[in-house]
């Protein structure tokens, strides 16, 4: 038969890892490089998409039909650098949007930046999944916990709203 370990293994040819990734961010400003920013990404995800999903009644019946896509926002953990540089970096993309001192909202064309999330292939020299998040902001800045009893590196998470993602 067809559903035995030694099929599988015939036909195993690799698969992704979830660990192969880049992150590239287009950050307004910034005093960190790109290339210093791909190494300071800890963890992320590639982002859900949802179509909304409508209801028409009839008699009793309800036929459902595609309404509009919808994604959840994005998440992704930074280490922070020696200097803090990416986490001040992102500190000034928000104030961007909204300046708490001033009380001033930003212009979207000036915030809204794109997000390139890349899956690696195996053997690490091409990719296989391109995912750009369009028109995508900083909505929250984590926490950071600090921690005597704690050897960790310090980590921090920001939390993306964007417009739409496409993927290649």
């Amino acid at each position: 038969g067809q559903f035995n370990i030694d099929a599988f293994k015939a036909n195993f040819k690799n698969a992704a890892r979830n660990y192969l990734f880049y992150v590239k961010l287009d950050v307004p400003g910034a005093s960190t490089s790109q290339s210093d920013q791909i190494f300071l990404v800890r963890s992320s995800v590639v982002p859900s998409k949802s179509i909304e999903k409508k209801e028409l009644g009839w008699q009793g019946y309800k036929l459902p039909f595609g309404g509009t896509t919808t994604h959840e926002d994005w998440t992704c953990t930074f280490l922070m650098d020696p200097s803090a540089s990416l986490y001040k970096d992102m500190i000034k993309w928000s104030n961007m949007v909204h300046d708490p001192k001033t009380n001033i909202h930003g212009m979207p064309a000036d915030y809204m930046k794109t997000v390139d999330i890349q899956l690696i292939h195996p053997d690490g020299r091409s990719s296989i999944l391109d995912v750009k998040l369009i028109g995508a902001w900083p909505v929250s800045i984590a926490q950071i916990d600090l921690n005597y009893d704690n050897t960790d590196v310090v980590q921090f998470q920001c939390t993306f709203a964007y417009v739409r993602h496409e993927v290649a």
